[in-house]
């Protein structure tokens, strides 16, 4: 494993994708709607967004894939590293300002809640990108790949944490749940393309 790389994302770093957008509110949506505005502008204002991340060699098997430390089993993991052998491992959060805020939406109306949720969940992904071109510095990465996605278990978040320790550097808690809080915060391997 290489060195901890941290760091921060402003918000006019961000590039915020209609598409994503309307995936979380489950219709046609974009950022340029007068409402979401407002809330983009409510969200912005609380927003601190981090990133902590290592750069890992890897060795892939049929049946999973083995890092430095650890090894995750999981074939699709396995093809997802394919034809690769470094990635970037990352912790990205929105900060707990996000969580508060729509936890104090959510209160005063379950459909509010919902909006800030979603947009925050938008946000999120525009953050992962932003953190990633800062990690990544210009070398060719795979989409993205997450614990808990296909047969990838959500308990290689364990791994994860005792690897690059988020909670010591951006303040990011794994819980017993095996999710995060944050909860507008993401774990990512970008696989490095030769």
């Amino acid at each position: 494993m290489n060195g901890i790389i941290r760091g921060t994302v402003f918000s006019e770093e961000l590039s915020l994708s209609d598409t994503e957008l309307s995936a979380r509110l489950g219709g046609k949506a974009s950022f340029n709607d007068e409402k979401i505005k407002a809330v983009c502008s409510d969200i912005f204002g609380v927003l601190d967004i981090k990133f902590v991340a290592a750069r890992l060699s890897l060795t892939r098997s049929e049946n999973g894939v083995s890092f430095d430390t650890f090894s995750i089993g999981s074939s699709a993991l396995s093809r997802y590293f394919e034809g690769t052998s470094e990635t970037y491992l990352f912790v990205v959060t929105l900060g707990i300002g996000a969580d508060r805020l729509i936890m104090k939406k959510r209160a005063l109306s379950v459909s509010e809640g919902f909006i800030y949720d979603a947009v925050c969940s938008a946000i999120a992904e525009a953050a992962c990108d932003a953190a990633e071109k800062k990690i990544c510095a210009g070398e060719r990465t795979k989409n993205r790949f997450s614990p808990g996605y296909a047969d990838c278990p959500l308990e290689a978040q364990k791994d994860i944490f005792g690897l690059i320790s988020p909670d010591k550097y951006i303040g990011v808690k794994l819980l017993d749940s095996l999710l995060m809080s944050p909860m507008k915060s993401v774990s990512a391997f970008a696989a490095i393309l030769p």
